[in-house]
């Protein structure tokens, strides 16, 4: 809803809705998605949906 309209309503409450747990919506599973892949972001373009994300590959140390 933008301002426009929320500036138009009389006697009603905006709230959101409680979350629900869904499982899992992206599964990360090369190594550069190991557990820095972040920044995701997921948009429409004409009848597509995109999805870009940024991932990095960072050495793992030994001990």
């Amino acid at each position: 809803m933008d301002q426009l309209l929320v500036d138009r309503l009389v006697g009603a409450s905006l709230r959101l809705g409680a979350p629900l747990p869904g499982g899992v919506a992206i599964r990360y599973n090369s190594p550069e998605e190991d557990a820095t892949a972040f920044y995701t972001t997921v948009f429409k373009d004409g009848d597509l949906y995109r999805m870009y994300y940024r991932g990095a590959l960072f050495e793992r140390k030994t001990a």
